[in-house]
């Protein structure tokens, strides 16, 4: 058996703004708990989570793998992933946003894992404040209300977003607002 407890994480999680966590507990008689979190950093926190005990034998072939189709990155300790986590979770609350749903399922794996144990500070948000980027499964009813929630708490210009400009939008509220963000600011092409 390795460390009793693991995390892992996508390097570029920070950059690229959504990535996955996932903290592993290894117990007695061959068997490892899995805890994993698709984290939004830059915004709405854990927007999908899961629970699953599986084999220590080929875990991570069998779960991390797929995961991470390219490469296993290297583990962290398992406090770092919590506070991450559990950092992330707070950040999207104070701006209206809850947890997955799954949320809780997933936290089972933090039992005696101590986030205080990390003593590594993690910032959240995109050049000072949230960016909510439309993601693929995020139609647009659902970004329409991200964006309504986030003018409510934070007012106008106290947040950027990326949204595509489409059929179905309510132009007349987004006039203008297929993202705020310049053409030159190094983000103009980036992939929706």
């Amino acid at each position: 058996m390795g460390n009793p407890s693991e995390t892992y994480c996508e390097e570029n999680i920070f950059q690229a703004g959504i990535g996955y966590v996932v903290v592993c507990r290894h117990k007695s008689g061959g068997r490892v708990e899995i805890g994993s979190f698709l984290v939004d950093v830059h915004c709405l926190g854990v927007k999908d989570a899961f629970f699953r005990v599986c084999e220590e034998e080929g875990f991570r072939e069998k779960v991390l793998s797929k995961i991470f189709p390219g490469g296993i990155p290297e583990a962290k300790p398992a406090s770092w992933g919590r506070k991450l986590v559990e950092e992330a979770v707070r950040y999207a609350r104070d701006l209206g946003f809850a947890p997955h749903p799954d949320y809780k399922k997933g936290a089972k794996v933090f039992g005696g894992v101590d986030a205080s144990e990390c003593g590594e500070e993690f910032i959240f948000g995109s050049e000072g404040k949230p960016l909510y980027v439309q993601g693929p499964y995020d139609g647009h009813a659902k970004a329409e209300r991200i964006l309504a929630t986030l003018r409510a708490k934070l007012g106008n210009d106290g947040f950027h977003y990326i949204v595509p400009l489409g059929e179905g939008f309510n132009e007349m509220e987004n006039e203008g607002f297929a993202r705020d963000f310049e053409a030159d600011d190094g983000r103009g092409d980036r992939d929706l």
